[in-house]
């Protein structure tokens, strides 16, 4: 059995049969197998299985973020009023993960740099207050999205997005 997967797979629809499953690309290309598994995170319709979302109504603001020490491999989290954050040990610098309001959210993300690092220090606490620079800022919306059932007609639907592997 060959297995072929496919990253940042463009999917338009999902078609089944008794016999096989079949995958027709937006660029054009349909691709036939005897099992798709659907897992790019888009919201590709996948026969037979229900998707359901529910938004939390919270943004994940995530950055790089440089301390004046090394990180030594610990990380941190903190729970506030708007959602935890989390400080994740990443390369030589940390992985920040900020959960906060949509409108907060934007405001956090136009902010310049110095200005973010230091509402970062006020919101952290002092475990962790040697924060120096900022790079990289995105947000994502937080929400729970789950299939059921999470198989049917020769297709599986799965996350976290990683592609599409046709079997």
């Amino acid at each position: 059995t060959r297995t072929t997967v496919r990253y940042g797979a463009d999917v338009r629809t999902v078609r089944a049969t008794p016999a096989h499953a079949m995958v027709e690309m937006h660029d054009g290309a349909a691709l036939q197998a005897s099992l798709v598994v659907v897992a790019d995170g888009t919201g590709t319709a996948v026969p037979g299985i229900r998707r359901t979302r529910r938004d939390y109504g919270q943004v994940a603001v995530i950055a790089k973020v440089v301390t004046r020490a090394p990180h030594a491999n610990v990380a941190y989290e903190r729970f506030t009023d708007s959602g935890p954050m989390a400080l994740l040990p990443e390369g030589d610098r940390y992985g920040l993960v900020w959960t906060m309001a949509p409108e907060a959210a934007r405001r956090a993300l136009e902010l310049p740099d110095e200005t973010f690092v230091a509402e970062l220090a006020r919101h952290f606490g002092t475990r962790r207050d040697d924060f120096v620079a900022v790079s990289g800022r995105r947000s994502f919306p937080l929400a729970l999205e789950y299939a059921q059932p999470a198989a049917a007609n020769r297709c599986v639907w799965n996350q976290p997005p990683v592609g599409l592997a046709l079997f």
